[in-house]
């Protein structure tokens, strides 16, 4: 069911009146020592320090219901701040359960988002601070437009590289807490003087569309606490006790905001974990979880240190790699599931061979042990990796889903449905006006747009592009011809009634109902989006059937209803949610990046791409000075997460050789984050490649200590492993090499193009300059035994290529060197290839 992100007491105390005092509970018998100590809290900071699966979420909503049903606190008096709508959707419904419904609706406390918290309190007080009003939450792509405009009104020109420059420093100095005049103020050069004037133009751009975007929302709530101490004093007799959850997620911008929300008594507790601090690259720093008793000396500090997911050796996995972070608050996770299975290494001599290896294993766990596909997932730390994986999971049949997709509320036919109602609402929109003036197509192009636009804003005769077209329908000016303004005419009719429409307390349904019907958008979707109709139709049909479904438990105006989809897409996308919406969730398994998986948990994970430059995906350097281990730092720390969600079975894998930005990669390092893992822990995978960690590659092999491994078969090294695949087929026992020979191959290099500079937790991977060889080597490979023309000896037998992975023998043609095979790979694919360039396994 749609629900506002804030759940609260509109009315505050009086909502109260007539309540009966709730029956106190003793919750000891359902919590651990720590968490009840926790909970038990009352007065003055408490700093909650929450391990991976250690229970945090019961620990907050014990202690909520704790507050208000023990030591009968006014539930309006608390506020609970979180960073997803999912995760504030789950506190309340968890604290409901736990209150009976002995609350009312409305005397419910306020559980919130930082965004959705912010927007409420600007839609009430953004006038003393000259908010426009009422105003637009601009989404990334409206954000873009308006960044767009801004530039060219400087008159500068940019490239795609610049401006995506330009926005993360605009996002960089808002999570920072800087506006246009701080930025101002520190910029040293020329540079840094652009980025001030360009940050400036374009919030005089936002403000110009009336609009805010994700940013705004807390720097000018921030803004509206630090300089209007009438409304700072209510909300500190409003809320005298204030929780936020994933507190080490919080940036400079949050925690100032959470600072002028605390009370003079600091009734503020904060949950988190500093192992779990991911988000750098987004402006959140550790720092703020590191430090919280320098800001707040009479902080109380409890540890959440048994887990409730992994098995001990997952956490002594996971431990090993973590204690190697130079700054972090000592914790040591312990479980009572003692037994477990070891950790398990696989190295492909590709990545295909690799992916295929996953898929194999995924598949034997599901036949083994009877878990669902959906209980897998595996994690990558680009999403470009995904490809090559997906290639192999429809090879082999499994049902998979990739987690981190285009949001509901990002797909077009909803984008575009949802801007005729904001423009509606606000007609001074004209990110959104731009969208919708021609679409579906109603023979406004774009020349008319431009006439249109030299109309409005500073020198014009109008302010926006809305007047601009008010203007030509009312008093025919503006030199456009009978027709052409009959075009414009119909347009503006039709956005009037709209707002008549919403006047008049027309709801959401309703208005898009009419919407879709007055457009013809359907038609316009057959006539441009004939592949994917059904699919399109489907979405409005479900957006349509939500809205009326919330309709009848509650009244959502439109405002509401804006600002509700535009708040979904806040920090992490909420990727559940969407899959529930399309009726996937809870069937395929899931592929996502490790940053996506957050907050998740699986029977069985696999973490793929463990090389160095890619997992960890840095080198020293890539920093300024004195950040290179802060950002080693954070790469240990998202590794830390990816091993921590795994509750049955963890694998981990990494490749020799692999395709980056189309180019191959050979003599991979492996990661070194898998130097730290204790031998005792892991067992190698039979099919692996390497029966060794390839440790450095090549030059610091001799100055690290080669590892013992124990057989997965009698606990003891294998010197010449003979593992098996499926059906009986057995691999040929070979001694594994780790160095790659290219046996007088003629490798001549050409010329070496400089490396891109990419963000750490973008898409791209971050890379070494590529050598480009004439040809590609291949692996270096044991002979074949030759076999007589139209002897199939070979048949069957199972092979590795160096980039096409695994395959099986369907044909022979030739004798001897030159032999050539024709081998049916796990892509699926049949490909011949010279018998010199394959391997028996």
């Amino acid at each position: 069911m749609f629900r506002p992100a804030i759940s609260g007491n509109a009315a505050g105390p009086s909502a109260l009146r007539g309540t009966m005092p709730l029956e106190p509970v003793d919750y000891a018998p359902e919590l651990n020592p720590e968490q009840y100590e926790a909970v038990q809290h009352v007065n003055g900071p408490l700093l909650i320090l929450a391990g991976a699966g250690s229970g945090k979420t019961r620990v907050i909503t014990y202690r909520v219901a704790h507050l208000i049903r023990n030591v009968g606190l006014d539930p309006w008096r608390l506020l609970a701040v979180t960073f997803t709508n999912k995760a504030a959707g789950e506190m309340r419904e968890r604290v409901e359960a736990l209150l009976n419904g002995d609350l009312p609706e409305a005397a419910m406390p306020w559980l919130s988002t930082f965004h959705s918290l912010c927007a409420r309190l600007l839609r009430m007080h953004g006038d003393q601070i000259g908010l426009p009003k009422p105003f637009m939450i601009g989404d990334d792509a409206d954000q873009r437009q308006v960044l767009s405009d801004a530039v060219d009104a400087l008159g500068l020109d940019m490239d795609r590289q610049d401006m995506r420059r330009l926005g993360a420093m605009i996002d960089d100095a808002k999570n920072k807490g800087l506006d246009p005049d701080a930025l101002e103020d520190h910029a040293v050069g020329a540079e840094a003087e652009l980025n001030a004037e360009v940050y400036r133009a374009y919030q005089e751009h936002l403000r110009r569309n009336g609009m805010l975007d994700f940013g705004d929302l807390i720097l000018e709530a921030t803004r509206l606490l630090r300089t209007c101490d009438d409304v700072r004093g209510k909300l500190h007799r409003r809320w005298t006790h204030l929780m936020v959850d994933e507190f080490q997620d919080t940036n400079p911008s949050q925690y100032a905001l959470l600072r002028l929300l605390t009370g003079p008594e600091e009734n503020l507790a904060v949950v988190g974990d500093d192992d779990q601090a991911i988000y750098r690259w987004r402006g959140a720093t550790v720092r703020n979880i590191l430090e919280f008793e320098s800001d707040f000396p009479a902080a109380r500090v409890v540890k959440l240190e048994r887990n409730y997911r992994s098995h001990q050796l997952i956490l002594d996995t996971a431990g090993a790699v973590i204690q190697k972070v130079e700054r972090r608050r000592d914790k040591t996770l312990w479980t009572d599931q003692k037994d477990g299975e070891q950790v398990v290494l696989f190295t492909g001599r590709s990545g295909k061979e690799e992916a295929a290896w996953v898929a194999r294993s995924i598949q034997r766990l599901v036949g083994r042990y009877g878990i669902d596909y959906h209980q897998c997932a595996i994690f990558y730390r680009t999403n470009a990796q995904g490809r090559v994986l997906e290639e192999q999971l429809r090879a082999f049949g499994l049902p998979y889903q990739i987690v981190g997709g285009v949001s509901f509320y990002d797909r077009k036919e909803i984008k575009d449905i949802l801007a005729y109602l904001k423009v509606a609402a606000n007609p001074g929109n004209s990110v959104d006006l731009r969208r919708i003036i021609n679409t579906p197509r109603r023979n406004i192009g774009q020349r008319t747009v431009a006439k249109l636009e030299a109309m409005a804003g500073p020198g014009g005769v109008v302010p926006t592009l809305y007047d601009a077209i008010n203007y030509v329908v009312q008093t025919h000016g503006g030199g456009f011809s009978e027709r052409r303004r009959g075009f414009l005419s119909a347009f503006y009719n039709l956005i009037e009634e709209l707002k008549l429409q919403i006047d008049q307390g027309v709801g959401p349904a309703a208005l898009i109902h009419q919407i879709i019907e007055r457009t013809d958008y359907i038609e316009h979707l057959e006539k441009t989006e004939p592949g994917s109709l059904e699919d399109r139709k489907e979405s409005l049909e479900e957006l349509i059937a939500t809205l009326e479904e919330a309709e009848e438990g509650e009244r959502l105006d439109l405002f509401s209803f804006l600002e509700q989809s535009a708040l979904v897409r806040d920090t992490s996308a909420e990727t559940d949610d969407d899959l529930d919406l399309l009726g996937l969730a809870g069937q395929p398994l899931k592929m996502m990046t490790v940053h996506a998986s957050k907050g998740l948990e699986f029977d069985a994970v696999f973490v793929v791409g463990l090389e160095d430059d890619l997992f960890p995906m840095l080198r020293d350097d890539d920093a300024e000075e004195g950040e290179a281990s802060e950002l080693m730092d954070e790469e240990r720390r998202l590794f830390y997460v990816a091993l921590t969600r795994a509750r049955r079975w963890l694998y981990l894998s990494n490749a020799r050789s692999r395709v980056i930005h189309g180019k191959p990669r050979f003599d991979l390092k492996s990661s070194r984050f898998l130097d730290d893992i204790p031998r005792e822990l892991m067992t190698l995978a039979p099919e692996s490649a390497s029966q060794e960690v390839r440790w450095g590659w090549p030059d610091e092999r001799s100055t690290r200590q080669r590892p013992q491994w124990p057989s997965r078969r009698n606990g003891r090294r294998a010197a010449t492993p003979q593992p098996r695949l499926e059906d009986g087929i057995e691999y040929e026992p070979e001694a594994y090499s780790d160095e790659l020979d290219l046996g007088g191959f003629d490798h001549h290099v050409s010329q070496v193009d400089e490396p891109p500079q990419l963000d750490v937790g973008h898409d791209d991977v971050v890379m070494e300059p590529v050598i480009e060889y004439d040809q590609a080597p291949e692996w270096p490979t044991e002979e074949v035994e030759a076999a007589p023309e139209g002897d199939d000896a070979l048949v069957g037998r199972v092979v590795s290529h160096s980039r096409e992975g695994v395959g099986e023998i369907v044909g022979v043609q030739g004798t001897g060197k030159m032999a050539r095979l024709k081998v049916l790979f796990v892509s699926g694919e049949e490909k011949t290839v010279m018998r010199r360039f394959v391997r028996l396994m």
